[in-house]
């Protein structure tokens, strides 16, 4: 495929989309298929992406004696109780901004319209926008995950750095191989200047990935309204 930003360390793998979707399934909260789902996602980058694969090999090393309870302990301390490391793309992005409630819209179209099933988690919740970025190809999905899913896991990982915490190295999995796949983030990427003009911005305008979400249709709000 062209869409390609770069070579990387393994090139291009022949099924793409199973390594996103074996990624987001390690941000789902443990249960007893987790060690199923771990040894998929490595499969999967062992084909597409052998620095991502000795990413995922570390987090499965570290993890390697823990208890599914255990996991289930470390994931809530991790994700669900440190806000600073939220699995919810859009909140790294626009925090309390209405824009959020724009990319959560969004990102719920998207999952419908691609025939998505929308867990109990919100839509900009890292397992889905996974799923969303399987599912395109070329521009659209580069200028996403370079200027919206990377920053925000980025941040992430800025949240756990010296932590020790084994899911770090999961986190830095997804960061290499979305890099090696789509590009690295782009320049004052988060945040508002992801939809505005940088950091002086005083209004939302459509972002630069925006219009090959759905060519011709209008951003709208959190109500729907169009911006």
């Amino acid at each position: 495929m062209s869409d390609h930003r770069g070579p990387g360390p393994a090139g291009r793998g022949p099924e793409p989309g199973e390594a996103h979707d074996a990624l987001a399934g390690l941000f789902v909260y443990p249960d007893d298929g987790f060690p199923a789902r771990l040894v998929g996602a490595r499969q999967a980058l062992t084909r597409t992406d052998a620095a991502a694969a000795a990413e995922l090999d570390r987090f499965a090393a570290d993890i390697e004696r823990q208890s599914i309870e255990a996991m289930q302990e470390l994931f809530t301390r991790t994700f669900d109780i440190n806000p600073a490391c939220a699995l919810e793309v859009g909140w790294h992005l626009f925090g309390e901004e209405y824009l959020r409630g724009a990319f959560l819209v969004r990102m719920r179209e998207e999952l419908r319209r691609l025939g998505l099933e929308e867990s109990a988690e919100l839509p900009d919740h890292l397992t889905h926008v996974l799923a969303i970025l399987a599912r395109w190809s070329g521009e659209r999905a580069d200028d996403f995950a370079t200027a919206c899913v990377l920053p925000a896991v980025d941040r992430m990982l800025q949240a756990l750095a010296g932590k020790d915490d084994p899911y770090e190295s999961a986190l830095r999995a997804v960061r290499v191989f979305l890099a090696h796949r789509h590009g690295e983030p782009l320049a004052e990427a988060a945040g508002s200047a992801a939809w505005g003009q940088g950091s002086g911005a005083t209004g939302p305008r459509r972002p630069s990935w925006g219009p090959r979400w759905e060519p011709g249709a209008p951003e709208r709000g959190p109500r729907g309204e169009t911006l």
